[in-house]
């Protein structure tokens, strides 16, 4: 008498153990593959600060060696534009070094967790479609060296306000008073709210005025100033950053450090 062989599945308790070695091979694999995701984006967020930096030198190709760096109404926040208008590092759009379409999505660094400062969010719409009262900025900041002169409002304009767009001749500086290997632009930010910090708290990409893109620990500039984010403790980034409140015009805070550590 023939008898007829049952395939016998998988017990209950197989299933579980194979669930368990996946989930633990999931859990080995995981810190690795994000590991792998953030220095992928930090070697993006380089190479994106690498190309405002060469769009900062062209502007001083084009405007007699004077570059766009320097602070506006005692901030480095890197706006472009507001209440209708260009401001602070606008001049790369408005003098048409940079064209505000698509190409605007490679000045941000891609780890930035701040909406504000991150490519077409809600709080930093692209592109920028007049008239538009709100406020648009870039992902990148330059050296805080000189104030920048105030584009006059309307009723400054009526009085005979000089100073006007562009400020090329009166508030930019030269490039050539600044050594090659001096930074130019970075990706710390003044955050006094603690929003969103990127890789601020690990570490910077700094581009020298060489146009070479360095990392720069946190430890560097950490020993110098007291950096602290979060609820009523955050303070340190636009004291660092911000010469107007250290009131020392030519103090470049943190910029000093990136330069220290590039000798």
């Amino acid at each position: 008498m023939s008898r007829t062989k049952v395939d016998r599945g998988f017990t209950l308790v197989e299933l579980l153990v194979v669930i368990g070695i996946i989930a633990l091979l999931v859990s080995m694999l995981l810190p690795a593959l994000n590991k792998a995701r953030y220095q992928a984006g930090l070697v993006n967020c380089a190479s994106n600060l690498r190309q405002f930096g060469m769009s900062l030198q062209m502007y001083g190709n084009y405007y007699k060696g004077v570059v766009p760096m320097g602070y506006y109404d005692g901030t480095t926040w890197p706006s472009v534009y507001h209440n209708n208008q260009w401001q602070f590092l606008g001049v790369l759009m408005e003098s048409g070094i940079v064209k505000p379409t698509g190409s605007i999505a490679a000045f941000y660094c891609p780890l930035e967790t701040d909406p504000r400062i991150s490519y077409n969010t809600a709080e930093n719409r692209w592109p920028i479609v007049p008239p538009d009262w709100g406020l648009h900025s870039l992902g990148y900041t330059v050296r805080p060296v000189t104030r920048w002169l105030a584009r006059p409002n309307s009723a400054a304009r009526l009085v005979g306000r000089t100073d006007v767009w562009p400020w090329a001749t009166e508030s930019f500086p030269k490039i050539t008073q600044f050594k090659p290997q001096q930074a130019m632009a970075s990706d710390a930010m003044m955050k006094l709210d603690g929003r969103g910090t990127g890789h601020v708290l690990k570490g910077s990409n700094v581009c020298s005025i060489d146009g070479s893109v360095r990392w720069v620990p946190f430890s560097v500039y950490k020993a110098n100033h007291n950096i602290m984010l979060g609820g009523a403790n955050a303070v340190a980034i636009n004291s660092i950053l911000s010469p107007r409140t250290l009131n020392q015009p030519t103090y470049s805070g943190i910029f000093n450090d990136f330069d220290v550590y590039n000798r």
